[in-house]
């Protein structure tokens, strides 16, 4: 079933992933059994839209990871690459800026570039995600923009911030919780607002949430600021 994140008109069909790598403070690595499809059923992602009889949309295992090609550079991205059981998608964390990592040894690190990519990489990496999309799906680099979402029956990642963005994170091991990280991270001072996205549905939840890390000091706002 799809999450109910935003209400109103989505680019495509709500997805289960697995997340196989990180790129840097914003960007993920995403194995899919079947291709993304939009809001009437045809295919945005993969090769073809044919679906295997008997798919969930749940991936299984990690195996795939050995067959996904390059996914190092997020300049060239692999977004619908096709491999013998799914498909490998690079996803944008919509209305997420995270500080740029080095991507060769010609280059330097933004401040809190490398921790955000690390933070981003030990939540999600291995873990079983649900992709929700809004209006738009895909940005200028072919990268798929959605609302990462730790899905159901993880041990899942509580947030729970004061009013003035004291944050503690703990594990729930109910398995019933769901948590945005594109909140999370934006709320522990890992990342930024992407401006260029304000016009989501999530907008103001995200700018709720940078607002009370820059009033607490968190993350890249104490040390980059």
């Amino acid at each position: 079933d799809d999450v109910p994140i935003v209400e109103g008109y989505h680019c495509a069909q709500d997805a289960y992933g697995l997340v196989l790598e990180v790129l840097d403070g914003d960007t993920i690595v995403v194995f899919l059994t079947d291709p993304l499809t939009g809001g009437d059923g045809s295919a945005t992602s993969g090769e073809d839209g044919n679906e295997s009889e008997g798919d969930t949309g749940e991936p299984e295992d990690t195996s795939v990871l050995e067959d996904s090609g390059e996914t190092e550079d997020t300049g060239s991205p692999n977004t619908g690459a096709s491999t013998e059981d799914g498909y490998i998608v690079n996803v944008r964390l919509l209305g997420v800026d995270a500080p740029e990592i080095a991507h060769n040894e010609s280059e330097e690190a933004d401040c809190y570039g490398d921790t955000s990519a690390d933070f981003l990489r030990d939540a999600l990496v291995g873990e079983t995600i649900i992709l929700s999309r809004d209006s738009e799906c895909q940005d200028m680099y072919g990268r798929e923009l959605g609302y990462v979402l730790l899905a159901p029956g993880n041990n899942e990642w509580i947030f729970d911030c004061d009013d003035v963005g004291n944050c503690n994170v703990s594990w729930d091991l109910s398995g019933t919780a769901q948590v945005l990280m594109n909140d999370v991270v934006i709320r522990s001072g890992y990342a930024k607002v992407y401006e260029e996205f304000d016009n989501i549905r999530l907008a103001s939840v995200l700018y709720e949430s940078q607002d009370a890390a820059q009033s607490a000091n968190v993350g890249l706002w104490a040390e980059c600021e």
